[in-house]
Parts: structure tokens; sequence; C-alpha cells
């Protein structure tokens, strides 16, 4: 055992609270520097598991700047909420009729009262009525306040149609007169 050097390393479970490292405890072994290699310290024979302070912070950093950036988009669309479903069932309304006019090759007609929003839909011999839902401060404007009229005939044509659901924001809905395409507020086609 020329040329080797001697460690003595002391067994965990010997040692007690009143030991200390530099005491060997009885019962210790020898080992040459070899033996060192093979046996690695406890405390870092295991990788280290979770996550660090730091890192879960970034997380949360993220997800604040993430929801601040949201908020104000879903704040939006929920401003137009009252408005945007009065013009969608006026659309709805709009796209019937002129699906009736091209299914039944005849032409057919809305009619609106915009200060009491009130519907006719005409097809042929039978008309329905219907009313459309208005919430409180939402109301309809046109350029006649008692009827306005939009005649769609079964080539896809209409007669110029507009009126404005009014309330915190405008939102128009208009019919095409040469295609009968019929959009609301920002031209999305319906």
């Amino acid at each position: 055992m020329r040329g080797q050097r001697r460690v003595h390393i002391p067994r965990l479970a010997a040692l007690t609270r009143d030991d200390s490292a530099s005491v060997i405890p009885s019962g210790a072994r020898s080992a040459t520097s070899r033996d060192l290699h093979l046996h690695p310290k406890p405390w870092t024979s295991h990788p280290p598991h979770g996550f660090t302070l730091l890192e879960v912070l970034v997380v949360l950093a993220l997800l604040a700047i993430t929801a601040l950036a949201a908020v104000p988009a879903f704040l939006s669309d929920r401003a137009l909420g009252a408005e945007r479903d009065a013009a969608t069932a006026l659309a709805s309304a709009l796209g019937r009729v002129r699906d009736g006019a091209r299914s039944s090759a005849a032409p057919a007609t809305l009619i609106l009262s915009p200060k009491d929003a009130r519907v006719w839909l005409v097809w042929r011999d039978s008309t329905v009525t219907e009313q459309l839902p208005l919430a409180p401060g939402v109301a309809l404007a046109a350029a006649s306040a008692d009827r306005v009229e939009c005649r769609f005939d079964p080539a896809g044509t209409a007669t110029p149609f507009e009126v404005t659901v009014q309330g915190r924001v405008n939102v128009p809905v208009r019919v095409s007169p040469w295609s009968g395409e019929i959009t609301i507020g920002d031209g999305a086609p319906q």
C-alpha cells in the first residue's frame, strides 16, 4: 500500500449530535482515495426536486402580464354586448327574409318599426310579427322614425336598408342593394 493515501471516512450512522467531523468514531474504517469516488456523498446523491422561488415568480409575472393584456379586449367586447345582440337579432331577421325570397322564388319584405322594435316578415301570402330584444338604454334609429322597409328579390338584390342600433356605442346594420349582403357594424357579413 505504498504510494496510496489513506483517508478515514466516518459512517454517518455512527456519528451522534455531540460528535464533530474531526472526531473519528469507533468502528470507522479506512479507505483509499479510490473508494471515495465509488461512494458519493449522501447530500449530493439525489437531484433537487420542485421549482425555485425565482422560477415561480417569473411564471407568475408572465401570467400577470398576459392577464393585463387580455382584460381590455374582454371589456371592449362586453361593452358592445347589448348593442351587438340587438344588431345580430335584426340581421338574423333580415337573413330569414332574404333566404325566404330565394327559396320561394318570390319577393319577401321586412318591415321595421324603429320606435317599438317590432318587425314584420312578409312572404307571398304570410306575415310573421316579431319583437326584437332590446336591452334598457338601447334603441333603433333609421331615416324614417315610423317604418323602414327592405325588400329582397329572388335574384339576390334588395332595396337599400340601414338602421343603427344606439346605446353606449352605435352599431349600424346595412343591406347592400346590389348583392343583398347583410353587414353589422364593422362590415362583417352575416
